[in-house]
């Protein structure tokens, strides 16, 4: 039933008239949405004290009023001199409908339009009518010319006193919301008027601190009512949220893909745009690759840019005001011509691949061989030697000419050009926070010009589409789009670092994803499919990767795979689906060539069945015609029916999709081991195994919380990332009594290989690459001998090997991990939940959108405003700049500033100073050596503290292991006592002295670290000395410790009755360095010989083929064993399900029609008079039909009951 609707009366007072339209009640009520008829029918019933208070405020302005304000007397049809248009629309910012209109009665009226006052008295007549009909009136009065007036001084109307209202729901204040939305740019919290809407605008848009529209207006009630001073209405909020909004944030479109899904994507290019115009990220990002010997440690250090086209590269280096472009020519200082080719840099400073260009007869000739040329030695540019030289060219040197100029320096229009690389993850995501699974497909970027430190941080992590409809390759498409927009037409932005206008292109380098996610975007079947990697041909039937030679290239990397060969092989299905070939033999070309392409299939589908359809009408159509028919219907229909992917210039979907460590390594291999280790655990060894994981000695893990042992023993099979962090850093020292030698092998070999991958700096590739090799191998020949078939059913053990291919081409791989997007999803889960769930595509890209203009806001970010790049006022910067708890909701991470060597002193109960003699007593040490510290201080008096310095920033806490500099070797101790004469600006630090064994544990393979002789037990070291912090673990399988020692169990910070039993160590003398660990790997790496940390090989390489012969011909035997057993079991279950249906067949009593007129019930057969015919529908008639049985369903129901009785 429509809402009901209420007739305004005419009034046509003082020369004017108010149409009454018929406005529907439902409609827009003090500027918001009435929710439901239970809010109309309580508008209904205060209307009548609503028209009472309207009424007080209309005889307010009354014609006494009038006259005593001094203005002119509302003229007459007949002495009006200045006319209006006969009707005019007034733009109440959508709360009426547009045919709501003042209009005047027979001849128009003068109104003083340049005086505020005049148009109050007006708007407050009108104001108090419409609010008498619970409407408001909330736009400028016209102007003499008709229009409204919207001058940043104009003074608007006043609303009534908005605490009339009992609701808390506020009055829309049209003058309130013009002065947020019109003042001058000298404001201290531009782009806001005030103190009050920054912050709520702020708040309102935390990512992380997200708030729904009933907890703001709660929010705004609440300050009201506390007196707070410019506290905007609801709708005036949202009006400037909107206004900013449309000013400098990233804009929403929308798109429809070739299958006719909508869906909305944040601009790409705008993203990256505001990258540039923000000082915190534009000082970061580089722009040109990187070469030379160095650490590598970023993807421009790598060969990913370089294998770039040329063209894509950046194309100029600008050099104060002269753009020097790639395939131009050039001038040098000392008059050589040179063509640059390639732009890079090292140690800091911007070089040229180029070819030397000789002047021969009058033509220019280049040379072969390229030579590097340092930007300080360019001169002349391209567009200065024009006229001035020679610039003709020999015939054999044509093809350079050609390339000149460069067509992007016209694009470029006298701006500074650079290429952007993208990173584009995507992945499906729930929307729920419940368990419901509320699919959606999510799309984020990355910048990777940032440095990939700063990349782990969700400030730098973009939001660019998502949608529960359409497909990521659909909406691989709409970025396709975009990428290849933005090099034919550069996007213009403003550089925040050089304080100048440029332009960029964007590139897409890598595709990090899950496994699966990775599969879809290479347009392959998957990793159950029999040619089962993404990445190479490997794989085969069961039957085939058993064989020896199949085992073994599922232990190596295979023949790379190739977009050319992808493209073709779909191509090749999608003709065989337009000759009318079957679902069967189409099947069998994607199972031939392990490529399945999602948006192909849809239309394989499509043409199959039309096939059909085309065939049945027309029998006789041959093949050929078909085909023609089929491809002019498909060209008709969109013009790529596949991957998008596979025709974006500079990306191969095959090896541009790296393998990703949370996956592959931490949900993949390290998952594997802990569910073949507990689960040959019996209750009581699950219970030892937590006791002895709880009493780990976390100092140097950088945990991001306690070890809760006994939890994740409860819920072993749901454990998540960081449980499996803790597991592979920590179970070997545990497992012992626990395992066989092949499961403790296996994860010996999982800790060291973990270790080596999340590495943020790698100093010397060539020996990490060796070393990760055969790591490698050592994990995967340790799953062979707990588990040889292992390797068959799981990809990600085939797909391990393809890392060591990918970390020189991308740098170290916690850069690619998807860690931080996955993280980010918790984000969009709360935008998505706070939706109306109507357009979520559209309702979360805008939400997203705010956000990021709260980003750019805050960080002091530029946009164009009148045609000038204006920022944000300085207290609106402040409040990032200085407020740490907006930089953790923002997700900005400031880079850390710290001095190594000072003290945190003690706060909690400090004790007085005293002399240093005497902490060492208390401590039961003798003075032997004072090290830095003179005799004569001994006596003075010190000051405790809780923690020192390092070099490399750790705060390394009383009873720490660490690693200090001893004059020009590196030693290693444990922090007694910290103390400082210095108010913590310095001090010392009291040692306990540990030596490192110049062998690796028998069993675990790890340094020993043992305690030295009593004489030299201790010593004192500089703070200065401390360099970083380890991780050392009590050899408990040595030393055979024992759960010995009681522990309260503490719930609710109370203790209880409760008890659990602690490890007791049996001495203190023997440990081992945790190499497992994580964090400073790389630097222990770097201090310790090479002998003790050099991988040692499971297998010889020379004997790895005989190795993987034997375990194939086992698997040959115990497979085909178990093939032979389940096609038993198959038979037999078949078998008893067929009986079983025959069974209910005959006990239902059904009755049956044969051709030839038999009836059957049961066992009585009686001859039917009718004539032989066909079998009704359904082929069995039932007079009465057993509830359950096949015939008690419908058709549909059958089919799926069929099915799932045969799966």
């Amino acid at each position: 039933m429509p809402a009901p609707r209420k007739e305004l009366p005419e009034d046509s007072e003082n020369g004017y008239t108010i149409l009454r339209k018929s406005i529907p009640v439902h409609m827009k009520l003090g500027g918001l949405h009435s929710r439901n008829y239970a809010q109309l029918e309580k508008v209904r019933v205060e209307e009548q004290v609503t028209k009472e208070r309207a009424d007080a405020r209309y005889n307010q302005v009354n014609p006494a009023t009038l006259a005593s304000s001094g203005l002119p007397s509302i003229p007459t049809a007949s002495s009006s001199t200045h006319a209006l248009p006969e009707s005019y629309s007034v733009d109440i910012n959508g709360l009426f409908d547009s045919d709501f209109m003042f209009q005047t009665t027979s001849e128009p009226f003068l109104v003083s339009g340049g005086e505020a006052r005049d148009r109050d008295i007006l708007a407050a007549r009108q104001q108090a009518e419409l609010q008498s009909y619970g409407l408001r009136f909330c736009c400028p009065l016209p102007d003499d010319n008709g229009e409204a007036n919207t001058d940043d001084d104009a003074s608007l109307p006043q609303s009534g006193n908005q605490n009339d209202s009992n609701d808390l729901e506020e009055d829309i204040d049209l003058a309130d919301l013009q002065n947020y939305l019109s003042f001058g740019r000298t404001c201290d919290w531009a782009p806001y008027m005030n103190k009050t809407i920054c912050l709520l605008d702020v708040l309102d848009n935390l990512p992380r601190l997200r708030m729904s529209d009933a907890q703001l207006r709660i929010l705004l009630w609440v300050m009201k009512e506390v007196g707070c001073q410019d506290v905007p209405s609801f709708y005036t909020l949202r009006k400037v949220q909107n206004n900013l909004r449309s000013k400098l944030a990233v804009p929403t479109m929308e798109f429809k893909s070739s299958l006719g899904n909508v869906f909305y994507t944040n601009d790409i290019c705008e993203s990256i745009a505001k990258d540039f115009s923000n000082p915190l990220v534009a000082e970061h990002m580089v722009f040109y690759p990187e070469e030379g010997d160095m650490p590598i440690s970023e993807i421009w250090q790598c060969s990913r840019w370089k294998e770039l086209p040329l063209h894509l590269h950046s194309p100029m280096y600008a050099k104060q005001n002269t753009h020097f472009y790639v395939n131009e020519l050039a001038q040098l200082r000392n008059g050589t011509l040179v063509i640059p080719i390639m732009w890079f840099t090292n140690m800091g400073v911007v070089y040229a691949h180029a070819l030397m260009v000789k002047k021969e007869q009058e033509e220019l000739v280049v040379q072969d061989g390229a030579i590097d040329v340092a930007v300080d030695d360019f001169k002349y540019c391209y567009s200065d030697l024009q006229g001035a030289i020679c610039t003709t060219f020999s015939s054999g040197s044509s093809e350079y000419a050609a390339k000149i100029p460069n067509p992007y320096r016209e694009k470029a229009k006298g701006l500074p050009l650079y290429a952007v690389n993208v990173n584009m993850w995507a992945d499906d995501v729930s929307g729920n926070v419940s368990k419901q699974y509320n699919k959606h497909i999510n799309f984020y970027m990355a910048n990777t010009n940032i440095p990939g430190q700063l990349l782990q941080q969700e400030y730098f992590v973009r939001f660019v589409s998502t949608s529960p409809f359409a497909s990521s390759l659909e909406q691989f498409a709409a970025i396709k789009k975009q990428v290849d927009s933005s090099r034919k037409n550069p996007i213009t932005a403003f550089n925040a670092y050089t304080q100048e206008p440029c332009k960029f292109m964007l590139n897409i380098p890598a595709l990090p994803a899950d496994n699966p996610q990775q599969s879809e975007e290479c347009s392959h079947s998957g990793g159950n499919s029999n040619l089962l990697c993404r990445r190479c041909g490997a794989g085969g039937t069961n039957i085939e990767k058993e064989t020896p030679e199949g085992y073994h290239r599922l232990h190596k990397c295979g023949t790379p795979r190739t977009v050319a060969a992808t493209k073709e092989a779909i191509e090749a299905q999608l003709e065989a689906a337009m000759r009318g070939k079957t679902d069967s033999h189409i099947s069998t070309l994607q199972t031939g060539t392990g490529i399945k392409d999602r948006m192909a299939q849809i239309w394989i589908d499509k043409l199959v069945a039309r096939a059909k359809m085309i065939r049945s009408k027309s029998p006789l159509i041959s093949e050929e015609e078909l085909l023609v028919m089929q491809k002019k219907w498909l060209n008709e229909k969109t013009g790529s029916p596949y991957n998008p992917l596979l025709d974006l210039e500079g990306l191969d979907p095959h090896c541009d999709t790296p393998v990703e460590i949370l996956h592959t390594v931490l949900l993949g291999i390290v998952k594997y081991v802990w569910h073949m280790l507990h689960t040959s655990w019996s209750d009581q060894q699950r219970t030892l195994f937590a006791s002895r994981l709880q009493s780990t000695d976390t100092s140097g893990l950088n945990l991001t919380g306690n070890i809760r042992a006994h939890y994740m023993m409860q819920y072993r099979n749901g454990l998540i990332g960081k449980h499996f962090k803790i597991l592979m850093q920590t179970m070997v020292f545990h497992l012992h009594g626990l395992t066989t030698p092949a499961q403790f092998q296996l994860a010996k070999a999982t800790g060291e290989l973990s270790a080596m991958l999340w590495y943020h700096e790698i100093k010397d590739m060539k020996q990490y690459l060796v070393d990760l090799e055969q790591l490698v191998d050592n994990i995967l020949d340790s799953f062979d001998d707990c588990d040889p078939a292992r390797i068959i059913t799981k990809v990600k053990l085939h797909i391990l090997p393809h890392i060591v291919e990918d970390i020189p081409r991308f740098g170290p791989a916690i850069h690619f991990s998807t860690e931080v997007f996955e993280s980010y999803n918790a984000i969009f889960r709360m935008c998505s939940v706070l939706s109306n769930h109507q357009a979520p595509s559209h309702d979360i890209a805008i939400k997203f959108s705010h956000m990021d203009r709260i980003k750019h806001i805050m960080s002091g970010g530029y946009w164009k405003e009148a045609g000038e790049w204006v920022q944000a006022g300085p207290e609106v910067i402040k409040l990032l700049q200085d407020n740490n708890i907006f930089q953790r909701h923002i997700g900005w991470v400031p880079k850390p500033s710290f001095k190594r060597g000072t003290i945190t002193l003690k706060s909690k109960e400090k004790p007085p100073p005293q002399a240093l003699i005497g902490i060492l007593a208390a401590k039961g040490f003798h003075i032997k050596d004072t090290g830095p510290i003179d005799k004569a201080w001994l006596n003075s008096d010190w000051e405790l503290g809780q923690s020192v310095m390092s070099e490399q920033g750790e705060g390394c806490r009383l009873g720490a292991w660490v690693f200090y500099r001893s004059k020009t070797t590196f030693c290693i101790g444990r922090i007694l006592e910290i103390a400082s004469q210095t108010k913590g600006e310095k001090g010392v630090v009291l040692m306990n002295k540990f030596v490192l064994g110049d062998s690796l544990h028998e069993e675990f393979k790890l340094p020993i670290v043992t305690q030295q002789n009593d004489a030299e037990v201790f010593g004192i070291v500089d703070s200065l000395s401390i360099y970083c912090i380890a991780n050392i673990q009590h050899d408990c399988r040595s030393g055979d410790c024992q759960l010995t020692t009681p522990r309260v169990e503490y719930q609710e910070h109370k203790a209880t009755s409760r008890e659990n039993m602690a490890l007791t160590h049996s001495d203190s003398a023997r440990f081992l360095l945790n190499l497992h660990a994580l964090h400073n790997a790389s630097l222990h790496r770097d201090i310790l010989p090479r002998h003790l940390t050099a991988p040692v090989p499971l297998v010889q390489k020379e004997d790895c083929i005989a190795r993987h012969t034997e375990l194939s011909t086992q698997l040959q035997v115990t497979q085909g064993k178990k093939r032979a057993e389940t096609a038993v079991k198959r038979k037999t279950a078949n078998a008893a399900k067929k009986a079983q249906k025959t069974t209910e067949v005959s006990a239902g009593g059904l009755q049956m029609e044969y051709p030839g007129g038999l009836q059957a019930e049961g066992n009585q057969v009686e001859t039917s008079s009718s004539s032989a015919g066909p079998l009704r529908s359904g082929g069995i008639a039932s007079k009465k039909r057993k509830p359950g049985s096949l015939d008690s369903i419908t058709q549909p129901e059958r089919t799926e009951k069929q099915t799932g009785e045969s799966s």
